[in-house]
């Protein structure tokens, strides 16, 4: 899913992924910078999934990223509810972090 790529780069390829080489010790504060500089908008979330390519393959959740784009405007709300509960919370679901990867010959 285009949005999850999106997140997952702010996390691992930012400035803010400076923030992941703190010690396990420092975890709590780790957590409590994260939340307090991301902030995940409707608005953002809704341009993402505009932008998506239609034509591009599905992810491992198999969802058309044509319907992605079609159903944007209803999607959105959800969406953003669910990625700013998960920076909140400092916790990713393990189905994130699963990925369909093909042998291109």
């Amino acid at each position: 899913m285009e949005v999850n790529r999106k997140l997952t780069y702010l996390m691992t390829s930012s400035p803010l992924s400076s923030l992941k080489k703190m010690t396990q010790t420092r975890h709590n504060y780790q957590s409590v910078i994260l939340q307090s500089l991301i902030t995940v908008t409707e608005n953002g979330v809704l341009k993402l999934l505009l932008g998506i390519k239609p034509l591009k393959a599905t992810g491992p959740d198999k969802v058309s990223t044509r319907l992605l784009k079609l159903c944007a405007k209803e999607l959105a709300p959800g969406i953003t509810k669910i990625y700013q509960l998960s920076i909140d919370s400092g916790a990713l679901p393990a189905d994130w972090k699963t990925a369909d990867v093909s042998l291109l010959q």
